[in-house]
């Protein structure tokens, strides 16, 4: 797996102050700067990362309160215990496809890491995801691992809170 840091080293930091996000689905995680979405690919919402589905089950990264679902479902905000917000989305990978897709969560409830976020018509070969840190800029450090996900409960974003 790959690496890359945001602003500083949190090898410095006590391991109590690291929250870790998994994937929001099994595949392979990318830079967000790949996705074929210009919000997402510009960093204009947040750092994060994106992930390339190799099956249609969408879970929670990361526990919390759910603060938005998205009128369409495709975008689900979490807002964690240290105040991150954490925007997972499901996008087509052809923009002019239509996603199918059902939001399983309402805003004000409280979710848990790997819990089913959406119910998805479309095969993973369809559709491209993204877990982003919106308020990312005030984090003091971060770290994320690229590559396969092969696991629900697999780390791929480090941050120091």
């Amino acid at each position: 797996m790959n690496f890359h840091g945001g602003q500083h080293s949190a090898h410095d930091k006590k391991t109590e102050n690291l929250r870790v996000i998994t994937s929001c689905c099994l595949g392979n995680v990318i830079a967000l700067e790949k996705l074929s979405n210009d919000a997402f690919s510009s960093l204009i919402l947040g750092d994060g990362f994106g992930v390339i589905p190799s099956a249609n089950e969408f879970v929670a990264p990361i526990s919390g309160e759910v603060k938005d679902v998205s009128a369409n479902s495709h975008e689900i905000t979490v807002k964690t215990p240290d105040n991150m917000l954490i925007m997972v989305s499901i996008e087509p990978q052809e923009s002019a496809c239509e996603l199918d897709i059902s939001a399983l969560v309402a805003s004000g409830d409280t979710i848990t890491q790997g819990q089913t976020l959406w119910n998805v018509a479309q095969p993973a070969a369809e559709l491209m995801a993204a877990v982003i840190v919106t308020n990312s800029d005030s984090l003091p450090s971060f770290n994320i691992r690229y590559g396969k996900v092969t696991s629900f409960n697999q780390p791929v974003m480090t941050i120091t809170v």
